[in-house]
């Protein structure tokens, strides 16, 4: 059985890491953007529309 890809919700980005806070609060941190939250997208094809919006949106800010 494959295990599902997790990505973040705002940049796409698939370098999550997973955490615990207390006994009842989890959540997802994002290396490359740094979301941190308990959210996570596991569609592919949203993730790849986040991660071109994303990219397009910070070469406007260089």
């Amino acid at each position: 059985m494959e295990k599902e890809k997790k990505f973040c919700p705002v940049c796409g980005s698939t370098e999550l890491i997973y955490g615990i806070l207390g006994t009842t609060a989890n959540y997802y941190e994002c290396k490359n953007c740094g979301y941190r939250g308990p959210i996570i997208i596991q569609d592919g094809r949203l993730a790849e529309k986040l991660k071109d919006r994303y990219e397009k949106k910070n070469q406007k800010h260089l």
